[in-house]
């Protein structure tokens, strides 16, 4: 009996080790940002080009994206994990989004363009956001976060008080409740199954692992936000808990705070929704 129990252990731990290296060597093959031509193509009939940016740290550069006319009102856009700057550009191209604002979109440490390799942390990842805010936000602006950039923005709101009027998290990993990290991102973390994992996917598991961590941290700082916030999640986002928003909207007591749960929207609704955003925007402005 032992024999036999032994030898469905061995062949079912074959079998996961197998099924591991397959999903983890597949991931080196999935894009996560547009290249140059496809840039070029979803930006072809739009009026204004993308301007790329870059600001320099001692250990490497963050990559950002400007947008439309300098003059209008900022708006810093944050992409998830993984993800990057260009997971807005249907949102850019296909909304009225720049008649209102001036688009600052970034590159996240670990993707794409930026080679800031320490950004685990929301706290870290927002300092490296300080050069952008002093630059761009002499007027007061907006940010935007989806699914991990949506704690992200809650950070940025935080550090940086006075420089935005409105938050808006879009599908917002942001309750540590729900934010516990799974067996599988401890796994990820060592060898030799990180040794199989593309560099981005290694960037969001190293960030993932901290997050809970770091929302407990963030919570004991919501009563310093003054800004509005747009709380917009869908009950069928099978990757973020949609109790995340309700979670943090009964903690926001000194917001002003829109909240939009959605029966049918999933995770992506930066893609699939929207009007739904600029409509969220349109009520920041009143």
């Amino acid at each position: 009996m032992r024999t036999v129990k032994h030898r469905g252990l061995i062949k079912f731990t074959i079998a996961l080790t197998l099924l591991l290296i397959l999903l983890s060597l597949s991931t080196r093959f999935i894009p996560f940002s547009l290249d140059s031509k496809a840039e070029k193509k979803a930006f072809k009939n739009f009026p204004f080009q993308p301007q790329h940016q870059s600001v320099k740290f001692k250990d490497g550069i963050l990559h950002y994206v400007t947008i439309g006319d300098s003059t209008l009102t900022p708006l810093l856009l944050l992409h998830g994990s993984p993800g990057s700057w260009d997971n807005y550009v249907d949102l850019i191209t296909n909304t009225p989004l720049s008649e209102h604002y001036y688009i600052i979109a970034i590159d996240r440490p670990g993707y794409n363009h930026t080679t800031l390799k320490s950004g685990n942390s929301l706290e870290k990842q927002s300092l490296y956001l300080a050069p952008i805010m002093h630059q761009y936000f002499k007027n007061k602006g907006v940010i935007i976060g989806h699914s991990y950039g949506g704690a992200l923005a809650l950070q940025v709101a935080i550090n940086y008080n006075d420089y935005l009027e409105a938050v808006i998290i879009v599908a917002g990993a942001v309750a540590a409740p729900y934010q516990k990290p799974k067996w599988y991102n401890y796994l990820a973390k060592f060898p030799p199954i990180s040794w199989l994992i593309s560099h981005k996917l290694l960037a969001s598991n190293a960030e993932m692992i901290q997050l809970s961590e770091d929302l407990l941290e963030l919570e004991r700082h919501l009563s310093t936000l003054k800004q509005k916030v747009v709380l917009i999640h869908g009950k069928k986002d099978i990757l973020v808990n949609y109790k995340s928003a309700t979670y943090l909207k009964e903690r926001l007591n000194s917001s002003q705070v829109k909240l939009y749960i959605e029966e049918d929207m999933n995770h992506f609704v930066i893609w699939t929704n929207k009007k739904l955003i600029i409509e969220a925007l349109e009520w920041t402005r009143e």
